[in-house]
């Protein structure tokens, strides 16, 4: 696989540069691979955390009963209800913006009639009918193939949607006989 060293886009092997951005492709190294160490399990959770926080959230809600109690019993005594502001909302954080995910290649089939032929791109060999090319998600359309089987026409086919498969019927070279000489006549002529 080759990347594009701008947009990080990959690409086939045969293909030389970026369709988006036309930069020269570098070829991709393979991603080391990574052993997991044994997984170790973890150590039973503890129940005094819990414990604590449920004590706390207890006489944090005692407090604050008995706050509204001594309100309310005060606005009794003195005749009326005063009521408090509601407080003000609390500001919700801004949502985080995902990065993009790339999206995969898509896939297109490319076939002919008669199958064998080979199909080009930019003067390189991609495939040879029938086959899959793989385009990427975000890359333009049109490109370009073209198919060539000995004994028929070559024929440039544009490839302007993913959704339809590229599909060409290639035309049979049309042999004419070169012309032969005529053979000589004998010539009749006088004896001396």
């Amino acid at each position: 696989m080759k990347i594009c060293p701008e947009c990080g886009t990959q690409y086939e092997d045969h293909v030389p540069t970026c369709i988006t951005d036309g930069s020269e492709l570098v070829r991709s190294a393979p991603a080391p691979r990574v052993t997991a160490p044994p997984a170790i399990a973890p150590p039973p959770p503890s129940r005094i955390p819990l414990l604590a926080a449920a004590l706390a959230l207890f006489f944090t809600a005692s407090a604050i009963a008995l706050v509204a109690v001594g309100v309310v019993l005060s606005a009794t005594s003195t005749g009326s209800a005063t009521v408090a502001p509601p407080p003000p909302p609390t500001p919700h954080p801004a949502p985080r913006s995902e990065e993009p995910r790339e999206q995969p290649p898509i896939d297109v089939m490319v076939v002919s009639e008669p199958r064998g032929a080979g199909v080009y791109e930019n003067d390189q060999f991609v495939c040879q009918t029938p086959c899959t090319v793989q385009h990427p998600a975000h890359a333009p359309l049109p490109r370009t193939f073209v198919f060539k089987l000995p004994g028929y026409h070559d024929k440039s086919i544009e490839m302007t949607d993913t959704r339809q498969p590229v599909s060409v019927q290639l035309v049979h070279l049309r042999v004419t006989a070169s012309p032969q000489p005529a053979e000589p006549r004998p010539s009749i002529g006088r004896e001396r």
